[in-house]
């Protein structure tokens, strides 16, 4: 995690850029309830790239990262490719930026499957104690700007 300086900092400055009331809502409510209604899975634990909380919307979780029987890969591999995508598409993006989207191609969930490139989306906002986050969505998943 952020030292409390830099995060303190982060914060601030993320609060110039996205102006105070700033919310990432694609889930309606609260983060905090978006979590417990598992709207959103936090995949913080699993990442050594980010210095800031990172979720998932389940709709992304669902697609990317979720296993059945029939699945090759991990689960972890999924989300480390994942992060490791969204990463390079963050490293990319004007320092202004509150978002950026990059493609990925979801693994199969069977050998002989094909899947189609999906459209992303990582967004930086606050939490509900104005902490900054990111939040992983679906390109189509609408966010909240309150």
């Amino acid at each position: 995690m952020l030292s409390n300086n830099t995060d303190a900092a982060f914060t601030s400055h993320l609060s110039k850029i996205l102006g105070a009331e700033f919310r990432v809502e694609p889930y309606g409510g609260t983060r905090s309830t978006a979590f417990s209604k598992g709207d959103l899975v936090d995949v913080s634990s699993l990442s050594h790239t980010f210095h800031v909380p990172i979720a998932l919307t389940r709709e992304v979780w669902n697609l990317c990262v979720a296993k059945d029987h029939n699945d090759t890969f991990n689960q972890q591999f999924r989300i480390v490719s994942l992060l490791t995508q969204a990463r390079i598409a963050i490293r990319k993006a004007s320092a202004h930026a509150t978002e950026t989207s990059f493609t990925i191609k979801p693994f199969p969930r069977c050998s002989s499957a094909f899947m189609h490139k999906k459209r992303l989306r990582v967004v930086v906002g606050l939490d509900d104690q104005q902490k900054p986050v990111l939040t992983v969505m679906l390109n189509e998943q609408e966010v909240d700007h309150d």
